[in-house]
């Protein structure tokens, strides 16, 4: 029994690290964008097409997950999207344009940050306490967020906006990690699925929706701090 319940553990606290991981740009956006605008010479609109273009491919993977979820495994595709934004974040950081700078963080979201969120929210979603669960993941997003903000400032004080990416790509060495402890050999959503008009989808689709407009707001107000910050000096 205590053996099982370690190993739930485990798979629990790697969960929670991909998760966090997957939000990790989110968390530092305001660096993020204030460091592009300054060292980029990107415009309000730019640096608006930097967040959205993000924001867009982490929902387009939510909405592909629900559907491919029965033929992925969790620790597979959180290594995959570890290393997908550990790639995207490196190559962001040498882009000097904003065409390829949008064309990366749509894929950054979409392969590496949805990824990672996918896998974290069905396993942390899918034991006992799930409140609980993921009330300390959100807890512990927080706590990562207070000390990346001041990690990636001093990054960006160091070496500009190329040295934040690059810590960017560096911490998804996390994420590799805790790939090595989830499940490989069953898939993210063994559920069976009725039909995309039955209630049980309704739900789902309804809390997707949820969560898509939280972190639209979000990603709004992260946007409208650091315009006030750059203005007040």
């Amino acid at each position: 029994m205590r053996q099982g319940a370690r190993t739930t553990s485990i798979v629990l606290g790697a969960a929670i690290v991909a998760g966090v991981l997957g939000r990790s740009i989110e968390l530092v956006l305001p660096v993020i964008l204030d460091s592009a605008g300054r060292g980029l010479g990107l415009s309000n609109t730019g640096l608006g097409l930097f967040a959205g273009a993000e924001l867009a491919g982490v929902t387009l993977c939510s909405l592909a997950a629900f559907r491919l979820g029965k033929w992925l495994a969790p620790g597979p595709t959180a290594l995959f999207g570890a290393l997908m934004l550990a790639a995207t974040n490196l190559l962001t950081g040498y882009a000097d344009t904003l065409l390829p700078i949008v064309l990366l963080r749509f894929a950054a979201g979409l392969l590496g940050e949805g990824a990672l969120l996918v896998v974290a929210v069905s396993l942390l979603g899918s034991g006992r306490n799930a409140a609980r669960v993921y009330a300390a993941f959100m807890a512990l997003q927080m706590l990562f967020g207070a000390g990346a903000l001041v990690g990636f400032g001093m990054a960006d004080t160091a070496g500009g906006f190329t040295a934040v990416m690059q810590l960017a790509a560096a911490i998804c060495v996390g994420g590799v990690i805790a790939a090595v402890f989830l499940p490989w050999h069953q898939v993210i959503d063994g559920h069976d699925r009725t039909s995309a008009g039955g209630p049980g989808n309704a739900g789902m689709w309804m809390a997707l929706a949820g969560m898509g407009i939280f972190h639209i707001g979000l990603a709004g107000a992260w946007a409208f701090m650091q315009q006030k910050a750059t203005s007040l000096g």
